[in-house]
């Protein structure tokens, strides 16, 4: 039976009604957001966690390459423009010293781009603003701090991995990514991969390695190994037997490895 003109009617008042109810929980979603209190300086919530956040862990300890520098610059501002509403970014730098006040160099949460913008309720344009203001300068200034020359006596890096994930805006997102850009060559008093390296398995044994051991459950970690020089050592320091040690290391902290 073919449909009447009052059949017509009725289906597209039907259909106005479910775009009024969806415009009307959409308007409810966006002034609900608009009550969470934002920290000005991350533009992240102040009393919930970020859905996502991604940390560049970036040895400091020794001069980047410009190339090195180049790579993390395409790497930084495509991980800026691939963040959601709500997810962080967030980098932090190796020094030859790490405080239990191990600050990041960069944090900020997304406030969405225009382009994610909803245009029924939201200014594309505005958006866009905050979102250029946010990660504009201030990752332009944190590049910049990568190609200053730095050498240091000390490369604290398992203490800098386990502060990273002990910080609660990291340990408390509900997805978490980790890329470390490092030598991996740990060197401090309690264990330095410039001496004969001992297994990871003998080395869990001793209290060091055990407190050093950070909780990486379901965190997504990737390794971007910085190749050093170092005297023409034979065999090189970067051997099979300091790889196998940072898997043992991954492993037992229940990282999950990503290219």
């Amino acid at each position: 039976m073919a449909a009447t003109r009052e059949d017509w009617l009725g289906w597209v008042l039907i259909g106005g009604c479910l775009l009024l109810v969806g415009s009307a929980f959409a308007a409810a979603a966006w002034l609900q957001a608009g009550k969470l209190e934002v920290d000005p300086e991350t533009l992240c919530p102040v009393d919930a966690p970020p859905l996502a956040h991604v940390v560049f862990l970036i040895d400091k300890t020794d001069p980047l390459t410009q190339r090195r520098v180049e790579t993390l610059t395409a790497e930084l501002h495509e991980a800026r423009r691939s963040l959601g509403i709500g997810e962080r970014l967030s980098v932090f730098l190796i020094h030859d010293r790490v405080e239990t006040e191990f600050s990041p160099l960069f944090s900020r949460c997304s406030p969405g781009r225009g382009a994610q913008a909803n245009e029924l309720y939201e200014n594309p344009r505005m958006i866009q603003r905050v979102f250029d203001q946010a990660f504009g300068e201030p990752v332009e200034q944190a590049l910049a701090e990568l190609v200053r020359a730095t050498t240091a006596p000390r490369s604290p890096i398992l203490e800098a991995i386990r502060l990273v994930a002990e910080w609660p805006p990291f340990r408390d997102a509900s997805r978490r990514r980790l890329i470390v850009v490092s030598d991996l060559l740990q060197n401090v008093d309690e264990l330095s991969h410039y001496r004969p390296l001992p297994s990871f398995q003998e080395l869990a044994q001793g209290d060091y390695l055990a407190r050093m051991l950070p909780d990486l459950e379901s965190v997504q970690v990737s390794l971007q190994l910085i190749e050093r020089p170092v005297g023409g050592a034979v065999p090189p320091i970067q051997d099979a037997e300091h790889a196998a040690f940072w898997d043992g290391y991954f492993a037992a902290a229940g990282a999950r490895r990503a290219p």
